[in-house]
């Protein structure tokens, strides 16, 4: 009897704690997290017990895709590495490490044929402390995961998360397994709600490049949503995956950008390098890739695909499927180091096909572009006021007084309602914008009946072709920072141009567009695209920019010697420049025209200045900048303010939003 009364007991209890358990699981079910703590039990080797669920994966797009008119437009941004130029001085002469961010527009048409990239005027700088052996902030990609946006730097083996401006440490990564060295992260990917960190997947070898030394780079880092590490071997894929387009050892390829497609199941490769000689830095130089790889999960099976031409100084340093084209669309950078010459980097857009929809087209600036990812920066980084269009234009991020000329080259000015270029979409110009997927036709044997430059009419037509032929040569050859440096060395030159440049620091004004040292060299090269393509009424706005920076006269005293000084340092540059110092007609023809340039602006800033003299009954005084010097200097010293690009120079982080809205520049 005792017994069939504790089996009722025993089963009734089952019942009960089946039943609440039930109830409970169903809660939990239902609840995005939970923890419970509690005692552990006697003779367990830990004090306390917690269970804990994870909020569910957050994959939900950061980004807002807009569709108009059969196309598709999405915001992305790319982020730089470089290398030891990372090292900067900030205005408050403390070390920093600094990389550069660039954000642009990607629009892609319905069925996937056609694809148009728009870049914005506006940078942001992320800046830290954080360095290994004065090295810091070189950032080799990005990647969205569980909500956060994700970089990695591959000197110091640290993975930041950025918020808004902010660059938030995450982990630290050693090399191989347990290596003492720091991890040289080249890519990130998410595959299994995991994060995968990888290198260049290729053995370290002796000087020759036949002997290995080290295979530490063969080993990924992959993280799950704590960040708890896991360390791989990678070696068989590696191998596999360079075997699979015949290259074998002491051949070699280098990976830098590599993704996990959960659409298609498969591992895609863009190496950076691909050579079937030993490695040595010089091969190295000529290795670039143009091959995709694909591989399945296990890495049995394989695909080359060849994307576009081959240019042996060019590889990919970075690529993201496109959202909305079930992973058909890939849009990549590629990058060129060559000793001895700037770096440079190209943007890109095809098929899984190997297609070549877009580009390559070099981006603007001496940049080497590691990572790209589709980002809301309109928002993340400069909240606008009104979205009453498809796409807020960038608003100005500058520290300069110096007024902006009304009037923009028409190539660089996108219509901010459809992202057409206005007067180009016909043009033939339109297909070198594109990125060279088309080439501007023109026969080389006839020569044009009326070659003309209206600023120099008494140019002969040698002249002219000589500096149309030079042009073409010099405008490929990274000179966004040549004639930034011709900027930088008037401030030098000029304090009261380096104090114009730098007076927001100082107060703010309340009357004058902003316009630096940036927007200066852009519309200056924009202006002389076309001076030389001969557009008309250009003598009329050289004279209207003169008389905009009259407006500089009575708070800085800027002068005719500042603009002329300014002039001759343009010429002593471009002079240096190769394609037009090897000969002697093109140095001249140069000359001339840069003597024109600076001529018609000056005439338009003494014809201003003396209104504004009868107004203001100002005695006469044409040389008063070089009077003014001394009281600059010494004003500059007062206040800190030091000339925009000189090693004092200040980091800057954000800006306000200006009165007038940056351009985009459609390639």
């Amino acid at each position: 009897m005792q017994f069939l009364k504790n089996t009722i007991i025993l089963l009734y209890t089952i019942w009960i704690a089946t039943a609440l358990g039930g109830v409970i699981e169903h809660t939990l079910r239902n609840v995005d997290s939970f923890s419970v703590s509690g005692k552990a039990p006697e003779g367990s080797p830990f004090d306390s017990v917690t269970v804990e669920k994870m909020p569910p994966y957050d994959n939900k797009p950061k980004y807002k895709v807009i569709k108009k008119n059969g196309w598709s437009q999405i915001p992305f941004i790319i982020i730089s590495d470089q290398d030891r130029d990372a090292k900067v001085t900030s205005s408050d002469n403390k070390t920093v490490y600094a990389s550069t961010v660039e954000m642009g527009i990607l629009r892609i048409n319905s069925d996937f044929s056609k694809a148009k990239v728009l870049m914005s005027e506006k940078m942001q700088n992320l800046t830290t402390k954080l360095n290994y052996d004065g090295r810091g902030a070189e950032f080799s990609d990005l990647k969205w995961f569980d909500g956060n946006l994700m970089t990695v730097d591959d000197k110091t083996g640290v993975i930041y998360k950025l918020k808004g401006k902010k660059l938030v440490a995450q982990a630290i990564m050693d090399d191989g397994k347990d290596g003492e060295r720091l991890y040289k992260g080249e890519w990130l990917t998410v595959k299994d709600q995991k994060m995968y960190v990888g290198g260049y997947g290729k053995e370290f070898t002796s000087g020759n490049g036949t002997t290995i030394t080290n295979e530490d780079p063969f080993y990924i880092k992959v993280y799950d949503r704590k960040m708890g590490k896991t360390t791989v071997n990678w070696k068989n894929n590696f191998i596999a995956v360079r075997a699979s387009i015949g290259i074998v050892f002491p051949a070699y390829i280098v990976n830098e950008a590599v993704q996990w497609s959960d659409i298609h199941q498969k591992w895609f490769f863009l190496p950076r390098k691909v050579s079937k000689n030993p490695y040595t830095d010089e091969d190295a130089e000529k290795a670039g890739s143009n091959i995709m790889i694909m591989a399945d999960e296990n890495f049995k099976t394989f695909k080359r695909v060849d994307v576009g031409n081959k240019k042996a100084d060019q590889g990919f340093s970075a690529f993201q499927f496109v959202p909305g084209t079930k992973d058909q669309l890939i849009i990549a950078l590629k990058s060129k180091e060559v000793e001895n010459e700037e770096v440079s980097s190209y943007i890109m857009v095809f098929n899984i096909n190997g297609k070549v929809l877009y580009g390559p087209r070099q981006i603007p600036g001496s940049f080497k572009m590691e990572g790209i990812e589709f980002f809301d920066w309109m928002n993340e980084f400069q909240p606008m006021k009104s979205q009453n269009f498809l796409f807020p234009p960038a608003p100005r991020t500058t520290r300069s007084l110096s007024p902006q000329p009304q009037k923009v080259n028409k190539l660089l000015t996108p219509s901010y309602t459809t992202f057409s270029v206005k007067n180009c979409e016909d043009s033939s110009k339109l297909s070198v914008l594109e990125g060279g997927s088309g080439k501007l036709e023109r026969s080389n044997s006839i020569v044009p009946t009326r070659l003309s430059i209206s600023l120099c009419p008494n140019m002969t037509t040698s002249q002219i072709m000589s500096i149309k032929k030079s042009w073409k040569h010099i405008n490929t050859k990274g000179l966004f920072n040549v004639l930034r440096r011709c900027y930088q060395r008037c401030q030098c030159c000029c304090p009261t141009v380096a104090l114009a440049f730098s007076a927001e620091r100082v107060k703010k004004q309340k009357n004058l567009l902003s316009c630096g040292v940036s927007e200066h060299t852009k519309y200056f090269i924009s202006l002389l695209d076309r001076i030389i393509d001969n557009e008309p009424n250009i003598e009329q706005e050289l004279r209207n920019v003169g008389k905009k920076h009259v407006k500089l006269y009575e708070e800085y005293k800027l002068g005719t010697a500042d603009i002329e000084r300014l002039g001759e340092i343009i010429a002593d540059v471009f002079l240096k420049l190769d394609g037009i110092r090897q000969n002697k007609e093109t140095s001249k023809s140069w000359r001339i025209l840069i003597a024109s340039i600076i001529d018609e602006v000056r005439v338009g800033y003494e014809n201003e200045l003396r209104l504004y003299r009868r107004k203001s009954a100002i005695p006469v005084d044409s040389n008063i900048s070089k009077n003014n010097n001394h009281n600059s200097n010494s004003y500059l010293e007062e206040h800190q303010i030091y000339p925009e690009g000189s090693h004092t120079s200040e980091i800057t982080t954000h800006h306000q939003i200006g009165k007038i809205c940056k351009k985009m520049e459609e390639f």
